[in-house]
């Protein structure tokens, strides 16, 4: 490191023409990822990169100095980059994937380690508060992201975080940290847009957060409110005619509402009570028809939904001299509401056929779903302060939550479907009628409760050399009720319970050393995550064959339960601030172990799904970020991520294969991005600037080959995705106008194929939001 210093020092990069000539042999001897948290900030001023303190181990320390590997994006970044969402930062972040799946459902991965089903994999904070949602079935219950606004920053955390986070943050953790209010000034943060999309409506957003002292020095607040209508640009076609019966029918309306105050009641004592609230509504899915051409859908119907969250907590922080104790207590609710089309699925899976029959033309079925989330937090923790080489993070941790689901599918014509497709009447084919128009009813409800302990402590052996070993200790119970109702469930109302404790134990191990411009470090780290239980699909006939292929002759249900799962990962890393602080690199490779994996198992022949502790995987490959800013104004940035993850061993019951081993999970192997940024004065206070980003995301497949149960050729493969953006913009004191561009080639890739059922076509995908130009007025104060 000390011969890559001293060609890329302040004084080897003095003059343009040096610097020209060492920007790329800097890139490659440091090469690594330029992240978010490594480019300067918007409002530009000094030729050095900014320095990022976060909070990633629970206590303020320089990102560079953190042996974690680490990316932090703060409201400015956002903004240049036109960040939005959680899909816009995954782009961005290396080792983050966000994959397309149901709805608003977004479905997150880091280091390859995701679900679809079951307790999450990632841990998701808004703050201290961990909001991320269980799959209480297949696709419902998924967590719902923060809008991107009014945020100090955002911290992705790569790799298990069970020690510190609990269970839940086994591939990582996100962490949407949200401004302090401030005793002592006022600021304040406007921002306004508006978009056009090709083949589509406008977008427009208007936002403001202001804040500052109600009494100085006592009591201040920080209050936000912002809203933003996303276009449309799916138009539902008839298929019988061709004509446009909805045009733009997949538009998005999202509200955000925050109010923090922060009180000092005493020299030593702060109270600082927190209320956030968030909705979405999305008037119909973002999916179009492969046969009724480019953002065409034939679904008969819109599939609309509605997402509110709420989010109240109090944190109660007690400084003394030597240690630092405090009390952070949540309660966070949810509630998601949705309709899914049902028409041609419910034709497929009764009645054989892939289109409308004459005599069912007019046939409609919607299926209408409620899912609900209520959990409360408790964390007491103690920090230790001051400037020895012993530090202590501790605490005590309860929660107690539930998450609820239930599910009506109200058709139009059951009987005539029923004729259709067996030639009698409901009654006589199922046993049961409809129960209040509905053919198939469910509730379920899953209840968490935990209690943990858990600790960290940070030694330095020597001024340069660093200890950190923590554990987690955890008593974790879940209970887990599942109802059903109506013929397609099987008849007459039934009733399973089903419940289970666990006690994990998560610890983690790092040595460090710091050498001043490089910090190189070595991590053994275990996560975790909840058991669960399944739905019953005893009295479902069409699935009894599939049930009896992997169970056997004699078998009647799937398994009420499946137990936790865990990973245990190695990492070595590096961070260097170089050149005088013009250069930043950081970069790690890993190896994790995956195994009892909770697993979605689909049962071709009836549809239904289940979760299962299927196998063990692998996890393996490396993530690099770096950022350059050889000469005053310009900034150049790159990440790449690797990631091969893939089944270790084959699963086989009574001679089936669930999973053959080597097969990939569902992630892409490489993604990577690639950023230039440039400002220059163009006068007194008036500053103009440029930035071209480009994303790349390897082609993959839904994790499956020929030969397992839930192969389904037509829809198994996933398409490479590359996104470029462009914002061109001027900043006059606290005032910015920029004009952008989103998806400059207008890149229309497949990011997820559905069907109907195995082999039935009626192929629909999901696919970029197309090229979109604006502009965006922001002022800060």
């Amino acid at each position: 490191m000390r011969a890559t210093n001293s060609l890329c020092d302040k004084q080897s990069m003095s003059s343009t023409s040096k610097a020209q000539g060492l920007l790329a042999l800097c890139l490659v001897l440091g090469s690594g990822v330029v992240s978010a948290e490594d480019t300067p900030p918007a409002s530009g001023g000094s030729d050095a990169l900014a320095e990022v303190v976060v909070t990633a181990e629970k206590r303020e320390s320089s990102i560079e100095k953190v042996p974690i590997s680490l990316s932090a994006v703060n409201q400015e970044q956002l903004d240049a980059q036109g960040i939005k969402s959680i899909s816009d930062l995954a782009r961005t972040v290396p080792g983050l994937n966000a994959l397309a799946g149901v709805g608003l459902d977004t479905n997150i991965s880091i280091r390859g380690i995701l679900t679809n089903v079951g307790a999450p994999t990632t841990g998701v904070y808004i703050n201290e508060t961990p909001i991320a949602s269980r799959y209480i079935c297949f696709y419902c219950g998924f967590t719902s992201y923060p809008q991107l606004f009014d945020l100090e920053r955002v911290e992705v955390l790569r790799g298990p975080q069970g020690t510190l986070f609990g269970a839940g943050s086994e591939g990582g953790t996100i962490r949407f940290i949200t401004p302090a209010p401030s005793l002592h000034s006022y600021s304040g943060y406007l921002r306004a847009e508006v978009a056009a999309t090709e083949h589509g409506a406008l977008s427009h957003e208007t936002g403001a957060a202001v804040g500052g002292p109600i009494i100085a020095n006592t009591l201040g607040f920080r209050a936000s409110l912002w809203t933003r209508t996303d276009g449309g640009y799916i138009d539902l076609v008839d298929r019988s005619t061709g004509v446009i019966t909805n045009e733009n029918s997949n538009s998005q309306k999202s509200y955000v509402g925050r109010l923090a105050l922060t009180w000092k009641a005493a020299n030593n004592l702060t109270v600082a009570p927190e209320f956030f609230w968030q909705k979405i509504d999305v008037a119909d899915r973002a999916t179009e028809w492969l046969d009724a051409g480019p953002l065409r859908s034939f679904n008969p119907l819109r599939a609309p939904s509605r997402d509110t969250q709420r989010l109240a907590s109090l944190n109660v922080t007690y400084a003394l001299a030597s240690v630092t104790l405090k009390s952070i207590t949540s309660y966070f609710n949810r509630e998601q509401d949705r309709v899914d089309d049902y028409t041609y699925s419910d034709l497929a899976y009764y009645g054989g056929v892939a289109t409308f029959p004459p005599e069912l033309q007019n046939y409609r079925s919607r299926n209408y779903q409620t899912t609900k989330q209520d959990s409360w937090t408790q964390e007491f923790r103690v920090t230790s302060e001051g400037d020895g080489p012993l530090a202590v993070t501790a605490g005590l941790y309860f929660s107690s939550g539930s998450t609820s689901f239930q599910q009506a599918e109200i058709p139009s014509d059951f009987e005539g479907l029923t004729q259709f497709a067996y030639g009698d009447t409901v009654a006589d084919v199922y046993g049961e009628g409809l129960v209040n128009g509905a053919n198939y009813l469910e509730w379920q409800t899953q209840r968490d409760k935990e209690a943990a302990l858990f600790g960290q402590i940070d030694y330095h052996i020597t001024r340069q050399l660093k200890l950190s070993a923590g554990t987690r200790v955890a008593s974790e119970r879940f209970s887990f009720t599942d109802r059903h109702d109506g013929p397609e469930a099987g008849g007459p109302f039934s009733t399973a319970e089903r419940s289970a404790t666990s006690h994990p134990v998560t610890p983690r191990a790092s040595l460090s050393y710091d050498q001043g411009e490089a910090m190189y470090y070595a991590t053994v780290a275990k996560g975790f995550r909840q058991g669960g239980g399944n739905a019953s699909l005893a009295g479902v006939s069409l699935c009894a064959s599939d049930i009896q292929q992997i169970y056997g002759a004699n078998a009647k249900d799937v398994p009420g339960t499946y137990a936790p799962d865990s990973v245990l990962s190695y990492e070595l890393g590096a961070k260097s601030r170089l050149a005088d602080g013009h250069a930043t690199v950081s970069g790690s490779v890993y190896w994790v172990d995956w195994r009892n994996i909770q697993t979605n198992v689909g049962l071709p022949a009836c549809g239904y799904n289940f979760t299962s502790n299927v196998g063990s995987a692998v996890s393996r490959g490396f993530d690099l970020q770096a950022a350059v800013r050889p000469l005053d104004g310009l900034t150049l940035s790159a990440t790449v991520a690797y990631d091969d993850t893939y089944n270790a061993r084959s699963l086989i019951v009574n001679g089936v294969y669930l999973i053959h081993k080597g097969t990939p999970l569902a992630i892409p192997d490489w993604s990577g991005t690639a950023g230039i940024g440039y400002e220059r004065l163009l006068g007194a206070d008036l500053q103009g600037y440029g930035r071209v980003d480009y994303q790349y995301q390897s082609a993959y497949t839904r994790g499956y080959i020929p030969g397992d149960l839930a192969f389904d050729a037509p829809i198994n493969d996933v398409g490479a995705s590359k996104y470029a953006s462009v914002r061109l913009g001027v900043r006059y004191l606290g005032a910015d106008i920029s004009l952008f561009a989103n998806n400059v080639f207008n890149a229309h890739p497949n990011l997820g194929l559905t069907q109907d059922l195995l082999g039935f076509g009626n192929l629909r995908q999901e696919t970029l939001r197309p090229r979109t130009v604006g502009i965006t007025g922001t002022y800060r104060f």
